[in-house]
Order: structure tokens, then sequence, then C-alpha cells
């Protein structure tokens, strides 16, 4: 895998951890809620490596809201004496993985002691009339086809409030009866997991929307019908954002003519 940096928030896990916790956060989520959706990201963990990035930045987080971190520390703590991590670290950058024992040594000494002026939860507006609800199947018109398009889920990120889209394998001429909606696919991939008894858990592949984004091209989306997901049975397989129907399109496209191993499409029946 490739690694961005040696710091405790750097590269794209890391800052996914990171960014959810403190969205989470500032929406205003009580701490136990909290630590139960971030340990969601425990189930697409593939290595010793992504553990500890998983651990120490779990424990960032926690630390700087004022929380109790000893469990992290020690746990992270053994990571460090196992080796196991900084094996993978030494295997991509032997620099690299140097420059990260520092910094575990410096983290563990910080978080040792209970920061004394807590991070406070942040305010942001929060978007009351959301244009579409987690789970509505909308139709979208391109070239004399109907695109189906699954809202997947949606969240805030500081004043942004933001959509999750994921795409059906098949276009249809006409919007899917009762009977076609059931049968519907939907373009993701298998995420290789060791902490799962199949070896790996299901992943959507998305693009993301902006409500501001969205509120100027709603009206080319029609909605058809709606069911109800379970949050627990997917996660995010890949993303990308767009900002218009054109944009949306594109990426249509480019999700589905990509091919590769962990190509899977998920049935609603498999998140529903």
């Amino acid at each position: 895998m490739s690694l961005d940096g040696a710091k405790i928030i750097d590269g794209d896990l890391a800052n996914d951890i990171y960014n959810d916790f403190m969205s989470l956060y500032d929406e205003g989520y009580e701490i136990e809620e909290i630590k139960s959706k971030i340990e969601d990201y425990k189930l697409e963990l593939i290595d010793d490596l992504e553990q500890e990035i998983y651990l120490t930045v779990f424990a960032q987080a926690l630390w700087e809201v004022g929380e109790n971190v000893e469990d992290l520390r020690l746990q992270i703590e053994d990571f460090q004496r196992s080796n196991k991590a900084f094996a993978i670290w030494n295997k991509v950058d032997k620099n690299l993985a140097e420059e990260r024992k520092k910094v575990i040594g410096r983290f563990l000494n910080k978080i040792s002691v209970k920061r004394k002026s807590p991070r406070p939860r942040k305010k942001y507006r929060k978007i009351k009339n959301a244009i579409f609800a987690t789970g509505d199947l909308l139709s979208l018109e391109s070239r004399n086809k109907k695109i189906i398009v699954l809202m997947a889920g949606s969240f805030q990120n500081g004043n942004s409030f933001v959509y999750k889209f994921a795409f059906c394998k098949e276009s249809f001429d006409a919007a899917p009866n009762e009977t076609q909606i059931n049968r519907l696919e939907f373009f993701g991939r298998k995420i290789p997991s060791s902490l799962t008894e199949c070896g790996f858990v299901l992943g959507l592949e998305e693009i993301f929307v902006e409500h501001s984004d969205l509120v100027k091209i709603k009206n080319e989306f029609a909605k058809f019908g709606h069911v109800e997901l379970d949050k627990e049975k997917y996660g995010d397989g890949s993303f990308s954002y767009s900002s218009s129907t054109e944009e949306i399109i594109k990426d249509y496209d480019r999700i589905s003519s990509n091919s590769n191993e962990l190509r899977y499409n998920i049935s609603l029946r498999e998140i529903s």
C-alpha cells in the first residue's frame, strides 16, 4: 500500500477516521455512540499497518475531546513491542518507518496525560429539509435511457451536507416496476478483510454530491421508489465528488466501464 507520511493524521484512512469522528462529535452525538460508529472501521482493516493507523487516530481524536484513552494507549504499545505494523512500514519505506517510530513514541507520551483543554464541539448549519432520503430510488435521463440511482446515505461535513449516490448496473427505458426493483443490483466491490468470516466486506461504488449542488439539479432526478437499507451491511467501496448532471453521467460511464477483480454487483436484498 502507499503511505502519505508518518504523522498520526496522514493519508486517506487516517483522515477518514478522524474526520468521521469529529463530524459526529460536532453533530452532537454522545461519545459512546461515536465510539460504536468508529469501531465499524475495524471490519474494513486489511492488515496490521491499517490496524495501527486506526488505533492511533482513534486515540488522537478521543484525546483531543478530553476522553480517557488508556485502553487504546496500551494497545498501541503492544503493537510497538510486537513490531507487526513496523515491519509493514519498513517494507514500504524504511525512512518513513523510522520516522513513524519516533512519531508513535512522542504520541504515546502525549496521550499518557489527559488533555487540559478539550476541543469544544463546533456548531454548523444543519440541513433541515434533505432533498432525498437514504434508500430512495431515483432515475436520471441519459441518452434516452434511465440511469438508476440509489441514495445510499448522507453525512455532514462541516457546513456541507453530502449525499451518497450509487449506480445500478442496468439502465432502463422506463422506471423499474416493483418486480424489477427487487432484482436491482448496484456497482460495488468486495473489500478484503481478515476480520470477517467470508474474508471481505461489501462496499458500494459511489459519487458524493453536496446539498448546494444538488439543489440546482434536483428536478432532473425522478423518485420512483424507496427501500429500507441496513447500514450495517455495507460501506463505501470508493467515491468521487460530482457537482453537475454532466459530471454524474460521466461518473456513471466511468464506473460502469471499470472492471477489476474486486468488482461485485450488490443486490438490494444484500443490503436491506
